[in-house]
């Protein structure tokens, strides 16, 4: 009984996995159109931006990142009930290049 409950304890914690991070910048595409879900961690709380047709509009913010963050999955979920791809594209980075 006692190797037993090691043995279940030990699996418990090997299998225990860190919660995975949330996106904070979606890029979703329906045929030609492309549209973004971002949020920025500010000093003060968060805003939730959404661009629709190349038009960057706030739709949300506020002092707890948690909300922010529920804001972005409704978006994300309403956009794919409606036919929208999205894909994470929180680690992308723009890159200056410049002329030799």
């Amino acid at each position: 009984m006692i190797i037993h409950l090691f043995l279940l304890s030990f699996f418990s914690t090997v299998h225990a996995a860190e919660p995975a991070a949330q996106p904070t910048y979606l890029m979703c595409k329906l045929r030609k159109s492309v549209r973004t879900v971002r949020l920025d961690k500010l000093n003060s709380g968060f805003e939730v931006r959404y661009s629709k047709e190349g038009v960057d509009t706030i739709v949300a913010s506020g002092k707890n990142v948690d909300h922010g963050f529920k804001v972005m999955q409704n978006i994300h979920v309403n956009l794919e009930k409606s036919g929208w791809k999205c894909r994470d594209i929180s680690s992308a980075q723009i890159v200056k290049e410049t002329a030799e």
